[in-house]
């Protein structure tokens, strides 16, 4: 399961896949 988390920028999120990849989403 993946679980997306909102970063304290508010735009800027989190996204931790199942294997514990990290990955920065912007969202515009």
């Amino acid at each position: 399961e993946s679980v997306i988390r909102q970063g304290t920028l508010g735009k800027a999120r989190t996204v931790i896949s199942g294997k514990g990849h990290l990955k920065s989403v912007v969202a515009e």
